[in-house]
């Protein structure tokens, strides 16, 4: 395994600590790190994101800061807009494009390997922060001993085709699975594997957050849905699974709030009294009981937003509503 170490962007974009692979010491994978401002350099205990990119991310410094501004998440400012003390760490999983590239976990999603890869970000981000308190000290860097780091509390994050890919690495795990608290997936239903995934009894003790968007079939959200949820008229049978949390993220601002995007179809066709999100939800969710379910999507397509806009709207509010994190 090659040696890990993290050199920090000494003019970053966004106020925070960003660092990046040190010149020819990357981990397992190239990555990314985000300590927010105001992070607490002295704590031994970490509330981690761990983020798992789609396509069209060039390298690790593109996964935070993309040259294509029309591709831009901003991963960095929504940590910040929640004034946690959230670290963010992002593996570069390689460069796949429509026609060519090519992008997958490696060994990071075989066995334990995901959790390989963590302790080994864990230990080389304890280098560094030792490191930083010498130097902000008047010390010199790089002796003694660094503290151990651990994580109290993990989400992981898929974004498109980062969404299949979040689903190994929470498999290969290892150790680190106990300190998963929450799995969030934003526009990435691209294959028939999610109705299992998201009721697995494996996954009971974990909260699942869905996203879906407009980079996606409306048929891969209808089968979801109506497999873990029903629908009206045919509930699923034993009832909806607890930890399980799906929404249309409409440009409504009902669904940046967790109390409203993640209503039942019952809930909200009992009220009166609606905001734009629970008018477009009552209209559609009915319609998943018509001959054509088609007819649901079409309902809510137009107000849906974009591929990169529904993690740039709604990464902040879901950090900051994480009661784990």
């Amino acid at each position: 395994m090659a040696g890990c170490e993290f050199a920090e962007d000494p003019n970053p974009a966004v106020r925070g600590t960003t660092l990046y692979p040190a010149k020819g010491s990357a981990c397992m994978k190239e990555t990314a790190v985000y300590l927010p401002l105001g992070h607490d350099f002295l704590t031994a205990k970490l509330h981690v994101v761990l983020w798992i990119h789609g396509y069209y991310v060039k390298s690790a410094r593109d996964l935070l800061e993309p040259a294509d501004s029309d591709k831009d998440m901003f991963l960095r400012q929504n940590v910040i807009s929640t004034r946690k003390d959230v670290v963010l760490i992002a593996p570069w999983l390689g460069y796949k494009y429509v026609g060519g590239g090519s992008l997958g976990l490696g060994d990071l999603g075989k066995g334990n390997g995901c959790q390989k890869y963590l302790d080994e970000v864990l230990k080389a981000l304890s280098r560094f922060r030792r490191d930083h308190a010498a130097k902000a000290a008047g010390n010199v860097p790089g002796t003694g001993e660094p503290p151990a780091l651990a994580i109290e509390s993990l989400a992981v994050a898929g974004h498109s085709a980062g969404g299949a890919m979040m689903r190994d690495a929470v498999a290969a795990l290892g150790d680190q699975r106990s300190s998963l608290k929450e799995c969030w997936g934003f526009d990435c239903l691209y294959d028939d594997l999610w109705p299992g995934w998201v009721t697995s009894s494996a996954l009971s003790d974990v909260k699942l957050y869905m996203y879906f968007a407009k980079g996606i079939r409306g048929s891969r959200v209808i089968d979801l849905w109506t497999k873990t949820y029903g629908t009206l008229k045919k509930p699923r049978p034993g009832g909806r699974p607890r930890n399980v949390f799906m929404t249309p993220s409409l440009k409504a601002l009902g669904t940046l709030v967790d109390r409203t995007a993640f209503q039942t179809s019952e809930e909200i066709q009992k009220k009166t009294a609606l905001d734009d999100y629970e008018r477009l939800r009552k209209a559609a969710d009915p319609l998943l009981d018509s001959r054509n379910p088609g007819e649901y999507w079409s309902k809510l397509s137009s107000k849906l937003k974009g591929h990169f806009e529904v993690v740039a709207d709604v990464f902040g509010p879901r950090i900051g509503q994480s009661a784990s994190l």
